[in-house]
Formats: structure tokens, sequence, C-alpha cells
């Protein structure tokens, strides 16, 4: 659970969170001439397509964690919110297409359409938040009900979309004035504003004091703020009201993320781990206990303490049943000991130690043995001679040379787990006070037969929390897939103390499954080779969905014995783990079925997490158009060049290009067209450098190009050779083929120019030599000089 809040410190949090919104829009009002501003078209388009973006991967963010973890979660509430802003992010994105005018060849009236769907994305969130308060969060929900509350959610928003594209004529009026929007729009935003405020009420009555909860009414906080900006600010629709009222909107976002993740992803981690350290200090405080036992026995008669001392010090329970026999055989002072255990329904007797010469049965029926007798009567029984006994065993005996027997049952808590036989070469070799004492022996073994079972058990008890304990922590961490399969299976490995394991990640594509090794010890390539044509079988499903998470025994390869655990999540297969055993009749160790499936369990919701993470991390370091990296992994990476190459005294030059007439490309050949050139040309761009340069997409239709341990003459050459072969070789885009030419500007530094430069002085260099290209007419390289001029290139 969440830490509890007081509540009156979060009606006062959320009150100074609004009262300071408020103030930041009344200072701006209160002093317009510093603060109030109106962007410039361009400006506010690029503020407010960063900022829609920045909603739209929010929104899509909040409903893949809530559709990933509800296997797990079952959230009804959270499931309502992530298909809200679901729904936001697809009225977000056609609200930045027709905002930038990229939707105008299919949509009448796109500034008017503008409005309708940025207000349908504030309503639908306001509406999903509104409704998620009265929404239970652990109902009755099925696995699949995900999959009908996503698809009327989705129908309900691309029926609005359909609505507003379809009937943009009859919209009502939406556009701004200078008393903010229009009457209908208005009449929208005042509804907006009552769902914000009547959220903020209805969660603050239903858990007040959780903290997710005061998480999701700060977001309500902002949203209503950033509404009342829209309303009753706004005057312009660049100016700094729409500006504030937009960035409210994007923290009142953020905070709802920030809610999801925990009661989605992070909660159900920490509650596991608890889970699993209470554990671990239930089986320490039951060592503990143990021991405590142990001692206890040591206060009873000097034969029995020391007895019980050195049977108490053996925790190995084999080692142990073997010294109480031979214990029993030299107290008594006979010349053959057994002791049998009790085992199976019904109970037949197992010798598991003997001190004789005579080895017999491992298996014992009790009417057909005189241990047997003594287990049934429940009661120690002594015989002087076996001539007045009958039976085939008695014959046995006599041939044997035994005279006489003496034997108890073993008592544990009052029920009888086994018997000790004692036998003479002696007649009338054991009394009843012999028979009293043995009596009591046994006992005294009972229970330490009962401590080592349970010590046993503990101890592995113990040691499988602590293997679960520890793929937790590794599923916690932020690892990639295939490190993460590699450290759970040889975890699990050890855990089956198996001789081999091989782990594959699965691949889910249009022809089916396909896999991947990421882990593997004592498998030949071969037998690797083989198991993945065995699990890629063209199929999008586990073949054996009805085992769901156990293991999967295979027959025998290359005399193995094979055991496959599937990690299933959401009923997707995402890995599979195959351990192999060198004797084909061992069993994996017993008791393990709850844990393998808990691994299994977690393992898979794990990789989920590490290909979501993997994801994201690409998104945010590619450019989506060209594939190249963008601008941000282009600053890093020009920063470590440049270092490295003023650490080994290396020369490093930088190329910047850029289309040139690009404005007159898409005006000519439309927007579609030209980036379809761009796309082609940063595949060109891969293609004509070297693969240790590094391109990226800079920005627009400018590109830039790191060229590591790289000379200018060097660098001149691949520049010149890339700007032949654009202007040489036409786009083409459909049925059209487009000429274009590229202007290049180069910027090299080396030995001490390194230590006079910064990465951003190199950056601005190459820059100038680019415009300087511009300038003397374009399709040329031109080259920085230190002196602040360039040189062109002959061509």
């Amino acid at each position: 659970m969440s830490p509890l809040l007081d509540k009156g410190k979060v009606k006062l949090h959320l009150f100074l969170i609004g009262l300071g919104l408020l103030g930041l829009l009344e200072v701006v009002s209160w002093r317009p001439d510093l603060f109030y501003v109106i962007l410039p078209e361009k400006a506010y388009l690029l503020l407010h397509t960063v900022i829609e973006f920045a909603s739209i991967i929010i929104g899509i963010s909040v409903f893949l964690i809530v559709w990933y973890s509800w296997p797990q979660t079952h959230n009804g509430r959270d499931m309502v919110i992530g298909i809200s802003f679901l729904a936001m992010g697809m009225f977000d994105w056609m609200h930045v297409l027709t905002c930038n005018r990229i939707a105008e060849a299919f949509l009448a009236d796109s500034s008017k359409q503008a409005l309708a769907f940025w207000l349908a994305g504030r309503i639908f969130v306001a509406s999903g938040l509104f409704l998620a308060a009265f929404m239970p969060r652990r109902g009755r929900y099925r696995t699949f009900d995900r999959l009908h509350f996503t698809a009327l959610g989705v129908s309900m928003a691309v029926a609005g979309l359909l609505l507003i594209m379809g009937f943009s004529a009859w919209l009502p009026d939406l556009t701004w004035s200078r008393q903010g929007m229009g009457h209908d729009g208005g009449w929208l935003s005042y509804l907006t504003i009552g769902l914000h405020a009547g959220g903020i009420y209805f969660y603050g009555r239903r858990n007040p004091s959780d903290q997710h909860v005061c998480l999701i009414r700060a977001a309500l906080v902002c949203s209503l703020v950033s509404e009342l900006a829209t309303v009753f600010f706004a005057g312009n629709r660049h100016d700094s009201y729409d500006l504030l009222s937009h960035l409210y909107r994007l923290s009142a976002y953020f905070l709802i993320l920030r809610a999801l993740f925990g009661t989605s992803v992070l909660h159900p981690y920490i509650r596991i781990s608890r889970l699993a350290h209470s554990l671990r200090n239930l089986a320490l405080r039951n060592a503990k206990l143990y021991k405590e036992a142990r001692e206890n026995h040591q206060l009873l008669k000097e034969t029995l303490i020391q007895l019980g001392a050195t049977v108490a010090s053996k925790n190995n329970l084999d080692e142990m049943l073997e010294q109480v026999i031979r214990s029993a055989a030299v107290v008594f002072k006979c010349d053959h000991a057994y002791l049998a255990l009790a085992e199976g329904t019904p109970a037949k007797l197992k010798l598991v130690a003997y001190v004789s010469s005579f080895k017999p049965p491992a298996e014992l029926l009790p009417e057909h043995s005189l241990l047997g007798k003594v287990f049934a009567s429940r009661q120690a029984i002594v015989i002087d001679s076996f001539a007045g006994v009958s039976g085939q065993i008695v014959a046995t005996l006599e041939q044997a040379g035994l005279h006489s027997m003496m034997g108890a049952p073993i008592r544990h808590n009052g029920n009888i787990i086994g018997a000790i036989g004692l036998f003479s070469r002696r007649f009338s070799n054991f009394t009843t006070n012999d028979a009293a004492f043995l009596t009591v022996f046994a006992h005294q073994a009972g229970e330490a037969i009962k401590n080592a079972r349970f010590f046993a058990h503990t101890v592995q008890s113990f040691n499988d929390l602590k293997v679960l304990y520890d793929i937790i922590e590794k599923i916690a961490m932020q690892m990639s897939p295939g490190d993460l399969l590699g450290q759970v299976t040889g975890k699990v490995q050890n855990l089956l103390q198996a001789d081999g394991a091989v782990a594959f990640v699965m691949h889910h594509r249009d022809d089916g499954l396909h896999t991947e090794k990421v882990f593997s010890q004592h498998f030949s390539d071969q037998e690797i080779s083989s198991l993945g044509k065995v699990f890629s079988d063209n199929t999008a499903s586990w073949p054996w969905n009805d085992l769901g998470d156990s293991l999967v025994t295979m027959s025998i390869l290359n005399h193995r014995r094979l055991h496959i655990l599937p990690l299933l999540s959401g009923g997707m297969l995402q890995g599979l783990l195959v351990f192999s055993w060198s004797d084909p009749k061992k069993e994996i160790p017993s008791g393990l079925d709850i844990m393998l499936s808990t691994i299994s369990r977690q393992t898979a919701v794990g990789l989920e997490r590490a290909y979501l993470y993997e994801s994201v991390r690409k998104m945010a370091l590619t450019d989506g158009l060209t594939k190249l990296p963008n601008r941000r992994q282009f600053d890093n990476c020009l920063a470590k060049e440049y270092n490295r190459a003023g650490l080994y005294r290396r020369p490093v030059s930088l190329v910047m290009l850029d289309i040139d007439f690009f404005k007159k490309v898409n005006d000519t050949w439309g927007h579609l067209a030209g980036d379809e050139i761009l796309r082609q040309l940063g595949g060109q761009i891969r293609k004509l450098f070297r693969n240790t340069d590094f391109p990226a997409r800079f920005g627009g239709e400018e590109f830039a190009v790191v060229l590591p341990e790289t000379a200018l003459e060097e660098a001149v050459e691949l520049a010149e050779n890339f700007r032949r072969q654009i202007a040489e070789n036409p786009f083409q885009v459909e049925e059209n083929q487009i000429a274009v030419t590229v202007s290049l500007g180069i910027a090299s530094a080396k030995g001490d120019m390194l230590e006079m430069l910064t990465p951003g002085q190199l950056l601005e260099a190459a820059d100038q030599a680019l415009y300087e290209a511009k300038q003397n007419g374009r399709n040329r390289v031109m080259v920085w000089k230190p002196s602040d001029s360039s040189m062109p290139i002959d061509q």
C-alpha cells in the first residue's frame, strides 16, 4: 500500500498549488509590460507542437503502463484513466496535424477542427478522471475485461474524430476572442472545469490520505487552473496565458503518469520484495527456534545429554540417523540395530539406518516384520527368545544366530513415525528397564528426526526464498532483455541443480514465433539450433497453452532429460528456459512448483518492462522519420568524440549539410514528398559515409556527421563525394524523380586546436562554413578556417 498522508496537510498543499498557479497568472495580469508577450506564430507553433507531443507520449505511456499491469493489478480505476488518456493522445495528434496545417489536404476547415480536437481531448480526460473517482480499484474483473474497456473507449474516441472531421460545417463557434473562447467553446470549457472540480471533491471523499489519490487531485488542480487560464485570462491564442495553460495541463498529465506508475508498476514489486523479506525473517526465526529446542534437549540425563548433543550436531538427516543408530548399538551393547521410518499411505516402513552385517530389505511390511509389530502395537516390546514366536522372519533370524530382540516406536507429538529394533546373539539380553530406556531414547530420536527434517526444510525454504529475492531484485533493475534472462536462468539452474541450461527470447513476427538464444551452458550449437527449430514452429502462440507456466518435460535429447519453463505474460510467450540433466531418471527437487510459477510470471513481466524501457529509450534518442540519431544523441556523441580526440591527440572533423531550396521542394511536390526525401537522404548518409562515422538529424532539413579519427583532407573527400552522389542521383518519390542538391560545411580540429576549441565552438564553425556554402551559390563544400573565413572546394 502507498503511504498515508495527513488529510489537513493534503488540503493545504492542494490549496497552495492552486493558489500558486493562479498567482502566476495574476502576476502576468498585474505587470503585463514585463510578463505579457504575444509569441510569433512560428515560435508558438514550435512550442505548441513540443508540448502536445509530450502530452501524446505521456498519454500513450499511461495507457501502456495500465494495460501491461492489468493481469497483476486488475485496477479498474487506473484502466478508465489509461483509456481516457489514450483517447486524449488520439485527439491531440489530430490537433497537432491541424494546427501545423499538415491535414489541410483532407480536412475542410483545419483551424476550426483543431480547436474541436483540442476541446474533445480535454473533455475525454476530464470525463475519464471524473468517472474513475467512482470506479473500485479492485473489482471482480476478468483478464480480458481490459479488451472490452479499451474497445469501448477507443470506439467513442474514433466516433468523435469522425464526427469532427466529417461534420465540420456544423461545428459550433469555438474560436478565441478578447473575452476568451466562443460561446459554445466557453460552455464546453465550463463543463470541463466542473468535471475537474467534481473530481477533486469526490477523490477527496473516497481516500484523501492515499499518496496516489493526492497526486491525482494535484493533477486535477493543475488541469482546473489550466482551464481557468483559457477561459478567463487568455486574450490571444499566442500569448503568455495560453502558453501557461498548456504548461499547466502538461504538468497535470505528468502527475497522472507518476501516480499510475506507482499503483501499477512500482508498488506491486515493493510488496513482493517485502513479502520475500518477511519470509526470510520467518525462516531465520524458525532456525533460531530449532537451535533453542536443541539446547533444551541437553538438560536430560547424562547419557541422554551426551547422545542428544551428538544427535543435534548433525544437521544432515542421513548422518544424524546413522549417529542415532550407532549410539543405540553402543549404549545397549547389541550387535545389530535397525531404524525404520514410516512412509506413504498405507504406511510402509523404510529402512533408513542400521548397524549390522546383515542387510534387510529396503522396505518392510508391518505385518511381516518384527519392527512392523512394534510400529503397529505403538509400544515397546521385549522378546527373550524367538522359540515361542512364529513366522518366516523368525527362522531367518535364528539362522543368523540372533536369539533376543527389543524394539520401541519412535514418537513425535503423539504420532508414531517409525521404530527402532535391537537384536542380540544372547538369550534374554534385554530387560523391561532397557525397554523403558529405549522408549525414552526413541522419543528423543523422534524429536531429533523431526527437528532435522524441519531444519532441512527451513534451510531449503530460506535458500529458495533467497533465490526468489535475488531474481526479483534483478527484475527490478533496468537491464536489457538478454541480460535479465541470462541472470534469471543462472539462478534457476542452481536452484534445480541442473547440468545444463539455455534461455531463449521469443520474437513475435507476422510469420510466427522466432527464438533468440541469450544464455547457454553445457549445450552444443547443434542442440541449441535443434531446440530453436522446435520452438520456432511458425505459430504465434505457445504450443502447450493448457499447461500454463508450469514445467514441461520433453523426450530425451542426446540421452538427456529436458525440462522447459515457459515465460508467459498476458497469454503471450516472452521467453523459454530449458534445463537438462545428464541422468534421464533424475527428477527435479520437489516442492518447487509454486516458486517456479512465481519466477516464470515475474520474469515475463520483467521482460515486458525491459522491452518497454528499450522502446522508450530508443524513441527518446532516435529521429522518427529518418531513423537517424536525434539532436540529443548527437550532442552526447560529439562531446564524447571530441574529448577522446583531445585525450589521445587525434584529429576529429564535423560535417554539417543542408538540402538546397527544400522549401521549394515542399511547395512543389508537397510535404509528404519532402518527408520521403528526408528519409531517403538519411539512408544515403548512412550508405555514403563510413561505418565509424556518426550521422544525425540536426533539425528540419539539416543533418550533421561526426567523423572520428579524420583529418581535414579526408573529411573534404568524403563530403565532396557525398555532394556529388546526391547531385547526380535524383530521388524516386512514387512515380516522380526529384533532383535536389546539398550544401556542406566542414570544421576540423587537431593538435593544439583541440584545447582552444570546445565541442560547441566546433559545431558553430561547421555551421558557419555551411552558411558560407549557402551564400556562395549552394551545391558546394566549404571549409572553416581558424581565421573565421571559409574556403570553397573546387568542384
